[in-house]
């Protein structure tokens, strides 16, 4: 008697041996999510995502939109006749760990791609490594610093969201005209937060505008005053490069402060996602932020069907009011890859070069597959280009007060994986 396994939410739950119990008895035969084709194995996806450590949270809501993703491509029959079977191991936002847990993946539980690495400094540690052992890897959520699709580039990694000089690039000019030519920068000291600050500078200065000063504060700290008390107020404005816990604790340090009654406050969209804020605190009225994709602003561009679709899935399959930006990371990297493993007609790594050339190059549309908009992955260094929205807190919402093109937000590839 063949056993037919059930795959949901990217685990194994369990085999539906009485399903053909009960169809031998003719009984009324108990209800499966969904089945794999027979003899077919799954299509195995090695996730490395923090459920510990500084970007816990954040990690937590990346894996939900991870599992979402999956547990709609196999209720709607899988890929090319397999469904896909997700494991996930814990990095802990750890570089070294995240490599351990890569080759965990792959030597052990022989998994045909790899997608994860949430902070920066984790997904420059396994894009390498990914080259070396031949698999096809994914970024899921994170993972915005540049150097991953110029200098760090390679042909087994991709990136779906992105990355710090698009973002900022779009960003700079808004501020100049919006805000002023004088700024101080405020920043997580890792992979992340330096790309975005070093960013920030050179294409400010390259604008016309200038640095009065910065301030770096360790990943992970636990007191942001040392740090953010060094603030020159005397700038027209801040901008700010932080994630997870350290967001937190930045924005509360500015309300103690008073920054935000002082001088403009900026940030990159980290600062401020709501993983990590159900409610929007005081300080952060008159944020402004550039954004991939704000949760809370379903309006404009975003009141479409498909987002509004996708905020209803979300709160089904998580019980959060808004879904998270990790949590839209990880869905659309899923949705992605089923998408290329499609073209391709992929079933197992020994497929990988044919699912490499199909995302090379790859164009998306709007969809409820990808609520955050059309988008392509250029061939030449496996770099998303997207629309970014500049958005701004205004009565404890987040409203779109401009949208920036996805060919604007395009800059010369710096790398050539071909």
């Amino acid at each position: 008697m063949r056993h037919l396994r059930i795959f949901g939410n990217g685990v194994l739950f369990a085999t539906c041996a009485v399903l053909a119990l009960a169809l031998l008895f003719n009984l009324s035969a108990p209800f499966c999510l969904t089945t794999f084709a027979a003899g077919k194995e799954p299509i195995k996806i090695g996730y490395v995502n923090p459920s510990t450590g500084v970007f816990a949270t954040i990690g937590k809501a990346g894996s939900e939109g991870v599992n979402l993703a999956v547990k709609k491509i196999n209720e709607a029959g899988g890929v090319n006749g397999h469904q896909l079977l997700v494991i996930e191991r814990d990095s802990a936002a750890n570089p070294a760990q995240a490599l351990r847990m890569s080759r965990e993946l792959i030597f052990q539980e022989e998994v045909d791609v790899l997608i994860g690495g949430l902070s920066s400094s984790e997904c420059l540690a396994i894009s390498p490594f990914a080259e070396e052992t031949e698999i096809a890897y994914m970024t899921s959520s994170g993972c915005w610093t540049d150097a991953f699709s110029d200098e760090r580039c390679n042909r087994y990694a991709f990136r779906h969201v992105a990355n710090d000089r698009q973002r900022i690039m779009s960003f700079a000019r808004w501020l100049i005209e919006n805000v002023g030519k004088t700024w101080y920068v405020a920043y997580s000291d890792f992979a992340y937060g330096q790309s975005g600050f070093r960013n920030f500078s050179q294409i400010m200065e390259e604008m016309g505008a200038s640095i009065i000063g910065s301030v770096a504060a360790p990943l992970g700290t636990t007191d942001m005053a040392p740090y953010m008390s060094k603030v020159d107020t005397n700038a027209d404005g801040l901008f700010m490069v932080f994630a997870g816990r350290d967001g937190v604790l930045a924005m509360k340090q500015i309300a103690e402060l008073g920054l935000h009654k002082k001088m403009k406050i900026t940030a990159n969209q980290s600062i401020l996602i709501r993983e990590l804020w159900p409610k929007l605190p005081e300080a952060a009225e008159g944020l402004t932020m550039i954004a991939w994709y704000p949760s809370g602003a379903l309006e404009g561009p975003l009141d479409t069907p498909y987002n509004r679709w996708f905020h209803d899935e979300c709160k089904e399959f998580t019980g959060k009011e808004l879904p998270g930006l990790n949590t839209i990371e990880g869905y659309t990297a899923i949705n992605l890859l089923a998408k290329g493993m499609r073209l391709s007609g992929f079933q197992s790594r020994k497929d990988t070069k044919n699912l490499i050339g199909a995302l090379e190059g790859i164009e998306v549309k709007e969809s409820n597959e990808f609520p955050q908009g059309s988008f392509r992955i250029r061939g030449q260094d496996h770099q998303a280009i997207s629309r970014l929205f500049v958005v701004q807190v205004r009565e404890g919402a987040e409203k779109i007060i401009a949208t920036i093109p996805a060919d604007e937000t395009a800059y010369p590839p710096k790398c050539n994986v071909k």
